[in-house]
């Protein structure tokens, strides 16, 4: 530390750092990180926050879910929240999802479905 600096003010300072930049990150990050700090009461989290180490549980889960949706027009489940807890991790969660929503998951070609004509004859054969 420089001269006159509090190591303790520095040391919050450094620790704060990679959270901040990962806030600069890009419009959907920071809509999502909003989307938590609003579900948890206005706490101030940031993007490597657990939603559940920061008071977050199970029905602020869902409701945090219902904002997504809202906010997205992504639908993800409880388990996406339980398996990538923080904003940085359910971001990357909620990319993957809009991808899989733009891109089919079999781009081949796909067979018409064979129609077939019922006659009242062969209904009541069988």
């Amino acid at each position: 530390p420089a001269p006159g600096e509090d190591p303790a003010e520095l040391s919050e300072d450094a620790a704060a750092a990679p959270t901040a930049a990962r806030a600069g990150g890009g419009d959907a990050d920071r809509r999502l990180l909003g989307i938590f700090r609003e579900v948890l009461g206005g706490r101030d989290v940031g993007a490597d926050d657990n939603f559940f180490k920061s008071g977050g549980h199970s029905l602020l889960a869902v409701r945090l879910l219902n904002r997504i949706r809202k906010e997205f027009g992504q639908d993800l489940t409880l388990r996406d929240v339980f398996r990538n807890p923080t904003a940085a991790t359910l971001s990357r969660r909620l990319a993957g999802a809009v991808a899989d929503a733009i891109e089919p998951e079999d781009a081949g070609p796909v067979a018409a479905p064979t129609l077939r004509r019922r006659t009242r004859a062969g209904a009541r054969r069988g």
